[in-house]
């Protein structure tokens, strides 16, 4: 029994080469970024105006229909909003990612971390990194049509995603610029901001995103 499974432990790290370490890393990237933007509530947090979720579930989606209800329509593939998200406009400066209550993997509300825990000093590092990560993985959901078109029977789900990081960045940039007396620059935060405004700006300026429809 012992031998067995040594031989799967050898097989395994085998198996676990640069392009897993890649593919791994990437996953994490994705999920980490998704949980604080989305789920954490280590921030100020908004609400986003319906028609413009409608219309970002409708560039997502060639056939979605607001109208009708579940996803046995059209091609059956529709983007839906996530349910109490914490989508943030600022973030804290810190916070213990512990979660307080029993988890529902469909209900972001209960996806919340430690509230006791937050620092909620704003600083342009903490809210500049998320938009940098926003922006840059808005793009990633659009690179060589790895989830597809709005065409296409798959992947509606997570180019809405894409546009919702997008609008969302859009909002920490209007916060900051309303508000910038509220942030902390130092550190090198101002250099960070300014690195999150023209990353979104480039975006904001393109017709369609690199290697989309």
């Amino acid at each position: 029994m012992m031998l067995l499974l040594n031989v799967s432990f050898v097989l395994a790290a085998e198996t676990f080469d640069s392009e897993a370490a890649e593919e791994e890393g990437y996953w994490y990237s994705r999920y980490n970024m998704g949980t604080l933007a989305m789920r954490s509530g280590l921030g100020e947090t908004f609400m986003p105006d319906m028609q413009m979720m409608m219309q970002a579930m409708k560039m997502a989606d060639a056939d979605f229909d607001p109208m009708q209800k579940g996803m046995n329509y059209g091609d059956g593939d529709h983007p839906m909003a996530p349910m109490n998200p914490s989508l943030l406009q600022a973030v804290y400066k810190s916070g213990s990612p512990y979660y307080t209550q029993p988890i529902d993997i469909n209900d972001f509300a209960t996806q919340k971390w430690d509230l006791s825990t937050f620092d909620r000093a704003l600083t342009g590092l903490a809210t500049g990194q998320l938009m940098i990560k926003e922006i840059e993985w808005a793009k990633q959901f659009h690179v060589d049509e790895h989830f597809g078109k709005p065409t296409d029977n798959f992947g509606a789900q997570w180019r809405f995603i894409g546009s919702v990081l997008v609008m969302q960045s859009k909002m920490q940039a209007m916060h900051f610029l309303n508000k910038r007396d509220r942030f902390d620059l130092s550190d090198g935060g101002d250099y960070v901001m300014l690195w999150a405004l023209s990353d979104l700006g480039n975006v904001l300026e393109l017709d369609k995103l690199l290697y989309s429809e």
